[in-house]
């Protein structure tokens, strides 16, 4: 079976940066093969992910280390990150 599936590029509305910078920015989703034992898989990535905090986004940083972002404990773990001391 051959299938043919591409990066697609969009502009993402809720991304948090370091220190709580929310802007606006064009990132691409693009698929992911991963290969366990005897089958295939295919994901996707942002390739903006690792670096955002945004916690309602699958594909953000914050997200994947708290599975899911809608714990109590996430907001205050980002809370510091949102609203640096300083």
């Amino acid at each position: 079976m051959n299938l043919s599936i591409s990066p697609r590029g969009f502009t993402c509305r809720n991304f948090i940066g370091d220190g709580g910078s929310h802007r606006e920015v064009t990132a691409l989703l693009a698929p992911i093969r991963i290969e366990e034992k005897d089958k295939t898989m295919i994901a996707w990535g942002c390739s903006l992910g690792r670096c955002c905090y945004f916690p309602h986004c699958r594909y953000s940083r914050i997200y994947n280390v708290f599975e899911g972002g809608s714990s109590r404990k996430v907001e205050e773990v980002i809370a510091p990150i949102l609203k640096p001391n300083g």
